[in-house]
């Protein structure tokens, strides 16, 4: 058929105008999402907030009666050093320690079956979070066991990566994962803005907090305390010397970095039965997640040595002093790593001790609380509403909210403490397991034509079930049936559900 040039001009100006009013649309959208708070927390936090220990499950833990064993070492070693994916857990957990009151260590894993032990929080044997592999569901890259009293046993808090994703050049992001899934881990739900951490979707790497990621993981432990000890210079030091133990050993735990520039300087004295050497520590390791820096001098000011370990998310540096006499002062000088605000290992506990023995010095050690498996409280405060437009529950789709959209659960729930985008679960099995799941999709507007974001999950819910309850992460390809609007289909965008969400919080503040 014919089609006149004043026709195709006619056509191409209003796509073009088209075009540019979603363009302004979305530009609007971004700008509310920067100023309005949509984190999302789920009513669970660790009684034991100062010490949370992080562990790496061995290849092989049982993980449950008829689902593979742990393969984290054999899946991630498959794409990239230890080190390096090591290195990312380290660093997610580092992340969220330095924007909030509370402590990250890791420690060792001796393989013991998921959920075994008689303590939800401070087993010996293992983490109190625990991250492992497995294969999952397609379409998923990671889930998360909520933390207490959600789950009450030591299962709380475990990771559990996908082994059959692609965590290499070209594939996922696994810190931005890994970032996301310590998230829920601490008890944090999703958030509604796309560009924070906790954001419901996989829509690209992420490796840094965002302002709602901080105001949500604030809002559960607190932000990092204020420091009010004025030992902020060498000429205010704090005096330690009467801290010094009949075995001329000092060791002084529970103190504390506030983050980036915050500096602690101590004074010690020289005993008088000392031998000529002294040796000062500072210790993160199996304390907290700060990367320790370490300055020591004597009164003229004069730097004997300084000593950091940037980069590393709980370590220990010592100094050993020679040509000391008694009587002579010296200063200790503390502070993190990195000198940028909430950078990773910027803020935490650390200890410090100071040997002029000939005898050695064990190591402060980590957090002896251990705290009891409790029963599990289950999902949310309130009832889960399976009422909605989908044949399985949920709202206006298949067994999620939006339509085929990912896991937005239904807006009917309750939750406990949100400013956000409530996130109810549905119930799935893991092996032998039942579990409550949040599955997390990839952003509909980044997959390609045909390709759907429906985690095809049945919202079959059983409140008040005994079931674990998980956090999934994921990015599955499906039928081309359900594509976003986006894509061409009239269910309801992206950009729709963030403006719905964005209408729905500013609802909930004005009324």
């Amino acid at each position: 058929m014919f089609t006149s040039s004043r026709s195709l001009r006619k056509r191409y100006c209003q796509d073009h105008a088209a075009q540019r009013s979603r363009r302004t649309r979305r530009l609007a959208v971004e700008s509310l999402e920067e100023r309005l708070v949509l984190y999302t927390t789920i009513g669970a936090a660790w009684t034991d907030f100062g010490s949370i220990t992080y562990s790496y499950m061995p290849d092989g833990t049982q993980i449950a009666i008829g689902s593979p064993p742990s393969s984290l070492f054999q899946t991630m070693n498959s794409y990239m050093p230890t080190s390096t994916w090591q290195n990312d857990i380290q660093q997610a957990a580092a992340s969220w320690e330095a924007v909030a009151r509370l402590n990250l260590s890791l420690t060792t894993d001796n393989g013991a079956p998921v959920g075994s032990g008689p303590y939800q929080q401070g087993n010996p044997s293992f983490g109190d979070i625990r991250v492992g592999a497995m294969p999952l569901p397609s379409g998923y890259l990671a889930e998360t066991v909520l933390p207490p009293p959600i789950n009450g046993d030591s299962s709380a808090g475990d990771i559990f990566i996908n082994s059959n994703v692609n965590w290499g050049p070209g594939g996922y992001d696994f810190e931005t994962v890994m970032l996301h899934e310590m998230g829920h881990a601490l008890g944090m739900g999703h958030s509604a803005i796309s560009s924070a951490v906790m954001y419901s979707f996989y829509n690209g790497v992420k490796q840094n907090l965002t302002g709602d990621d901080i105001a949500g993981i604030q809002a559960n432990y607190a932000p990092p305390p204020t420091d009010y000890s004025n030992n902020t210079w060498w000429t205010t030091a704090t005096d330690i010397t009467s801290l010094i133990g009949s075995n001329d050993q000092l060791s002084l735990p529970g103190l504390y970095l506030n983050g980036a520039g915050d500096e602690d300087f101590y004074k010690i004295v020289v005993p008088q039965n000392t031998n000529g050497t002294f040796t000062v520590t500072m210790q993160t390791k199996n304390i907290s997640s700060v990367s320790p820096w370490m300055g020591v001098f004597n009164a003229d000011g004069n730097y004997w040595q300084v000593t950091s370990e940037p980069g590393v998310y709980g370590g220990t540096v010592s100094q050993t002093i020679t040509g000391a006499y008694p009587g002579q002062v010296w200063y200790i000088w503390d502070q993190p790593a990195p000198q940028t605000a909430n950078a990773p290992g910027s803020a935490g506990s650390y200890g410090i001790q100071v040997n002029f023995s000939n005898q050695a010095q064990a190591p402060i050690p980590g957090s002896v609380w251990e705290i009891a498996n409790q029963p599990s409280q289950g999902g949310w405060s309130s009832p889960i509403s399976t009422t909605g437009g989908g044949a399985t529950g949920g709202n206006q789709g298949n067994g999620s909210d939006h339509g085929n959209g990912g896991d937005h659960a239904s807006h009917n729930s309750a939750q406990p403490t949100t400013s956000g985008h409530p996130d109810p679960p549905v119930l799935m099995t893991v092996g032998s397991k039942q579990v409550w799941g949040d599955a997390l999709t990839v952003d509909p507007s980044l997959l390609p034509p045909g390709v759907s974001n429906n985690a095809g999950v049945s919202a079959s819910v059983a409140p008040g079930s005994p079931a674990l309850q998980f956090a999934m992460f994921g990015a599955t390809p499906m039928s081309p049936a359900g594509l976003s609007a986006d894509h061409g289909s009239s269910t309801p965008s992206v950009l729709d559900q963030r403006i719905a969400a964005i209408e729905a919080a500013l609802e909930n503040l004005n009324g």
